[in-house]
């Protein structure tokens, strides 16, 4: 009865003969409520039961009314908490998404972002010690104390090293926190992180690669004032994530006991090429709940990530003019500057698109007054793809036969020097002829051939 939530708050009472202590004893042990020994009275049986109904109505409604000011207090710390994203990332060129599930109705696990000026995003996630109502009310303390230190424009050392001077001067309960907090200028490409005591955050790549990032990890806030805490500088490639969790995370455990760990925590991240952050958080959340198979949480859990947005892909209609073969290329490597393109890679993608662009010009559109063809240039994951689009009779450069190179090849058509030089640069290449256009893709990698 006491395992079945349906029945386990049922007063049960034990009619028995036994009357040695031993005895009673076992029977509450069973989960026996009250105990009457034979012979009885069934006047003195029916007092008992009307006073245990009685108790357990009184009990009912305690337990209802605590578990509608948890629900209250769930509601109101999960007010403090951030949720518009997109505003508070508003003009930083970065993505920001997080997310906080207490173990209980509430929790001490906390997540910040504010967005600073000249374009910077400040963004923390922290734990509070102990667990329940005490931590939730510490965590909210914590941040309205990290709020106002990160508007105050302090670098993220300087700021832990107020927080923890601020929560030492009044701490009765010495109650303290871990907690990791970065300034991220995403212009510039940058994160300045700082640690007390906090699990290592970790970096996902444009590419899919992830990694903890090591160093010191400092020591905790809240218990000694006076403290300086450890920084360090992480670049930021565009499409790269700075992944910020708490312990909740990687210890989380398995109905076994097997802890999620930081491998898990590396294999969940390995191989995503997300395309924003909150893709970045659901999959590790997903992974967290996936392992834990259904167990009970052990610890509050949250994850924050930054992303360094990607440019927007370039889009061009070219006119079918030489000159605006190379005017479209001056575009093409100052698009690859804002996109953090390697300067060899946007090399190679501007021999290409003048190389079939001045071709396309000259033999598809017969240049042509009026007459255009588009270019798209875009990131995928660790490539840089260039897709050119023309009008003129199908035709595919890719199955023009290696050049016999013999003499000046300045004016060497398209199938000659000029397709083999921009085959021979690109990782790879496809052609088909769709809604009657030619369309050829050109990949370049940008991590190394």
């Amino acid at each position: 009865l006491r395992e079945n939530a349906a029945t386990r708050d049922i007063p049960i009472v034990f009619l028995t003969a036994l009357d040695e202590v031993s005895s009673k004893t076992e029977g509450f042990e069973a989960g026996a409520t009250d105990y009457i020994t034979k012979p009885f009275e069934m006047l003195e049986v029916k007092a008992r039961v009307r006073s245990l109904l009685k108790a357990k109505a009184y009990n009912d409604a305690f337990r209802e009314m605590v578990a509608d000011e948890l629900r209250v207090a769930r509601n109101i710390q999960s007010s403090t908490l951030p949720h518009d994203f997109r505003a508070r990332s508003a003009g930083t060129g970065l993505e920001v998404y997080a997310v906080m599930e207490p173990a209980r109705e509430v929790g001490g696990d906390l997540y910040e972002v504010l967005c600073l000026p000249g374009g910077r995003l400040f963004a923390a996630v922290g734990d509070v010690s102990g667990k329940g109502i005490p931590a939730a009310m510490f965590m909210m303390v914590a941040t309205a104390l990290l709020r106002v230190a990160a508007r105050d424009g302090l670098e993220a050392p300087e700021l832990i090293a107020r927080l923890n001077d601020q929560l030492c001067e009044d701490n009765p309960t010495s109650m303290f926190v871990t907690l990791t907090c970065a300034v991220v200028d995403g212009a510039a490409g940058t994160a300045r992180y700082a640690i007390a005591g906090h699990p290592a955050p970790a970096l996902l790549t444009a590419g899919g690669e992830a990694r903890l990032l090591g160093g010191d990890l400092g020591t905790i806030a809240g218990v000694e004032p006076g403290l300086a805490f450890p920084s360090a500088t992480l670049e930021l490639a565009p499409g790269d994530t700075f992944v910020l969790y708490s312990d909740g995370v990687t210890e989380s455990f398995d109905p076994a006991g097997r802890a999620f760990g930081e491998s898990g925590l590396l294999a969940a991240l390995h191989g995503v090429r997300a395309t924003s952050a909150r893709d970045v958080v659901e999959r590790l959340l997903e992974a967290v709940r996936a392992s834990a198979a259904g167990a009970e949480p052990s610890d509050d859990i949250a994850i924050l990530a930054v992303r360094r947005a990607l440019p927007a892909p370039l889009d061009l209609a070219v006119p079918a003019d030489r000159h605006a073969v190379v005017d479209a290329t001056a575009r093409l490597r100052a698009w690859c500057r804002t996109a953090a393109i390697p300067e060899d890679a946007a090399d190679d993608l501007a021999l290409a698109l003048e190389e079939v662009g001045v071709n396309v010009v000259v033999h598809a559109l017969r240049e042509r007054p009026g007459a255009h063809f588009r270019v798209r240039l875009r990131r995928e994951g660790t490539e840089a793809v260039l897709e050119i689009r023309d009008t003129g009779p199908p035709f595919n450069p890719l199955e023009a036969p290696p050049p016999v190179i013999a003499g000046s090849h300045e004016n060497q058509p398209l199938g000659g020097l000029g397709i083999h030089l921009v085959r021979g640069v690109m990782t790879r290449a496809a052609w088909t002829f769709d809604g009657g256009e030619n369309v050829l893709i050109l990949a370049r990698a940008l991590d190394g051939r």
